[in-house]
């Protein structure tokens, strides 16, 4: 399998050549990372061929491309495969497996660890300490950090790790910031790490810089227990077992709550630190065994852990410790996780061109069936629950409020219930707002109302309740004609008078509407009214539509015909609620190309020998590749090389929550007869999206 960076995103290798007699895959072994920052690997192989119809199996090594997302600008990666033997090698595109790369974590808190930067997928199963497994850190900008809610800084405590590093090597091995990234930190301390002359140093912040520091280097490649306690006795920091240096003026560390970092310190203000880049040190070594505990073990009970004969002994006495946090580090490998593991909210995709997705505040629901059609159907339980645009989860800019508009939505709601169907305003919380209109609800009595504020309140409120727990069609058009309201795709109610809207720029709201001074406003919670009941095919299209076209978009015979009806009206927001988004890939547009000499091809999407890829803004979405795969292949002639050329697209605008997310492509290589050597290399280091 393969890693890209930051909480990471997998993409295994899916071999679309016949089974292999042997070969190698570029994340799983090999020499590791260069100096240039290249993972790169010389295969040698036999296959043989059973008569002339052809071979009876492939060789098929496989090299992994590993482009960084960075916000919404396309990212690329590019590979090389060079054939030096004499026979045609096929090669082909493989994306099986999308999440969130992740090391081994338990303890008490749970904490999702997961990898940021330039961790190199051949650092994983290294050897490690006493029998076990570690993690090679190289540097730059790789590290492991906890993701999720912040914890609280722990007031005595024991940190604990293995590390192994050469002469210059060393830097940050734990610590403890107000960031999920340490450079961004404003407070960090309880920290560990090894400085410049090999030394290891801890320290903590109670108001002043406080630091143990070591006796002796570390840094002689071998491996070595080191420990920090904190508690009322002070700062002690022991090697092997041994204590090294006690400052008894510590007995406490700088109150705030936050994350804890492996591999990384930022060590700004403090006496003993490595160089830095952004403040930053980042490990350069291995680590293994790392852990947090709550309380401030004794020196006997560090001599106990130093002395373990085996990493399974050591394991389990700090298991027996009931660790807060524990990053074993015995990964062989990055584990995908696919269910958005450490994410804040849900994300409902907004299909228009313009990408303003949604993030979900509060508990709303997603299914597949039940909606207006036979299509699916978002609940919303009302209360504080509701989908946002422009949330701090989802970071779409304002957009100036629309002079002429349709708003249209599909609704059921049962007697009683009801609420702000859509609604617009110039904050990304309409709580917060002080400006609000193009507003669609129902009000108290079940009937459905449209509002806009060009100056004063105005309203168009319809004549008939659709709150008896059918499905309703709900459509509000501004324009010269006035503000008018349709239900069901007939005429109920217009005002003349309103015209335009108020101009401002702000934000949309689904299932949620600020009503404060609205004459038909109903129950309000902080001015808004949430939904209570099910939406499906909320859009905001450019133009005021006619009856004809109202008509028929009610008339629709399924959801996918009402889609497309409401997609060719170039919307200027498209929230179908069909799909709440649970891994970032569903969010993400990929084209993969691949050149040889001088003809480039396109192999995903899959297009004929010498046509080029599309626009990355109309690839393939991720998630489509995971179910249903449409890869090209290119035949790499003998004694030639290929290229590939991996884009992504944040085309949606993902969410922060999703910091991190990491992608990687596998391409899959296989020579169909004869003796063959191939030469692959491949990206080693990647950054954050």
């Amino acid at each position: 399998m393969a890693l890209v960076a930051g909480v990471a995103v997998i993409l295994a290798a899916a071999a679309t050549l016949p089974s292999a007699l042997g070969g190698f895959d570029a994340a799983s072994g090999g020499p590791g990372a260069s100096g240039s920052g290249v993972v790169a690997e010389t295969v040698d192989g036999a296959c043989s061929a059973a008569g002339p119809t052809g071979p009876t199996a492939t060789c098929s090594p496989s090299v992994d491309l590993l482009p960084a997302l960075n916000g919404s600008s396309p990212s690329t990666a590019s590979s090389t495969v060079t054939n030096t033997g004499s026979l045609p090698v096929g090669t082909s595109v493989g994306l099986t497996a999308c999440g969130v790369a992740t090391v081994a974590s338990s303890g008490s808190a749970a904490t999702t660890a997961v990898v940021h930067g330039g961790l190199s997928p051949a650092g994983f199963g290294g050897s490690g300490p006493i029998g076990g497994r570690s993690l090679l850190f190289s540097g730059g900008s790789g590290f492991v950090g906890a993701n999720g809610p912040a914890a609280a800084g722990l007031q005595q405590l024991t940190l604990l790790a293995w590390v192994r590093a050469g002469p210059g090597q060393g830097g940050g091995i734990v610590s403890f910031s107000n960031a999920t990234s340490p450079a961004s930190a404003t407070s960090y301390d309880r920290h560990l790490w090894i400085d410049g002359t090999g030394a290891v140093v801890a320290g903590v912040y109670p108001g002043s810089v406080q630091e143990a520091v070591g006796t002796t280097a570390v840094t002689n490649g071998a491996w070595h227990l080191v420990a920090v306690t904190l508690g009322s006795s002070g700062l002690s920091l022991y090697v092997d077992g041994k204590l090294q240096a006690v400052d008894t003026a510590a007995t406490s560390a700088q109150a705030y709550p936050g994350w804890w970092s492996v591999g990384a310190a930022k060590l700004v203000g403090w006496a003993n630190a490595p160089a830095l880049t952004g403040g930053v040190s980042i490990f350069t070594g291995s680590l293994a065994g790392v852990a947090v505990l709550s309380t401030a073990l004794s020196a006997t009970q560090i001599t106990m852990l130093a002395g373990s004969t085996s990493f399974a002994a050591y394991a389990a006495s700090v298991a027996g410790a009931t660790p807060v946090e524990w990053w074993p580090l015995q990964d062989a490998a990055p584990t995908p996780v696919t269910s958005g593991a450490g994410l804040a909210s849900g994300l409902y995709l907004d299909s228009s061109s313009a990408g303003d997705s949604g993030a979900a505040v509060g508990a709303v629901t997603t299914a597949a069936s039940g909606g207006p059609l036979g299509g699916g159907t978002t609940s919303f339980p009302g209360g504080t629950a509701y989908v946002q645009t422009g949330a701090p989860d989802v970071g779409f800019p304002a957009v100036s409020g629309p002079q002429q508009f349709t708003m249209v939505a599909w609704v059921r709601s049962a007697p009683g219930q009801g609420g702000g169907i859509l609604g617009f305003s110039n904050a990304a919380s309409p709580t917060s707002a002080s400006s609000w209109d193009r507003l669609l609800w129902i009000d108290g009595s079940g009937a459905v109302v449209a509002g806009v504020y060009p100056g004063s309140v105005q309203e168009a409120v319809g004549t008939t309740a659709v709150t008896n727990g059918a499905w309703h069609l709900v459509t509000a058009t501004l324009g010269s004609s006035g503000l008018s309201l349709y239900v069901d795709g007939s005429l109920q109610a217009v005002d003349t008078a309103a015209t335009s809207a108020q101009a401002y720029s702000g934000w949309w709201s689904v299932g949620a509407a600020r009503l404060v001074s609205w004459a038909n406003a109903p129950a309000l919670t902080n001015g808004v009214s949430t939904f209570t009941g099910s939406l499906a095919g909320v859009a905001v299209l450019p133009t005021a539509l006619s009856a004809t076209q109202i008509a028929g978009l009610a008339a629709a015979s399924t959801f996918a015909a009402y889609a497309a009806a409401v997609s060719a009206d170039a919307p200027l927001a498209d929230w179908t609620l069909q799909t709440e988004l649970t891994t970032p890939c569903q969010g993400v547009l990929v084209t993969v190309a691949a050149t040889v000499g001088a003809t480039t091809t396109c192999i995903a999407p899959a297009e004929p020998t010498g046509v080029a890829c599309p626009s990355a803004t109309t690839g393939i979405v991720l998630q489509d590749l995971l179910t249903a795969p449409a890869f090209g292949t290119t035949v790499l002639p003998a004694a030639a090389a290929a290229s590939f050329v991996v884009t992504l697209v944040d085309a949606q605008g993902l969410p922060a929550s999703y910091a991190g997310v990491q992608l990687a492509v596998d391409v899959d290589v296989g020579v169909q007869a004869g003796t063959w050597t191939a030469s692959v290399a491949a990206p080693g280091s990647w950054s954050d999206l």
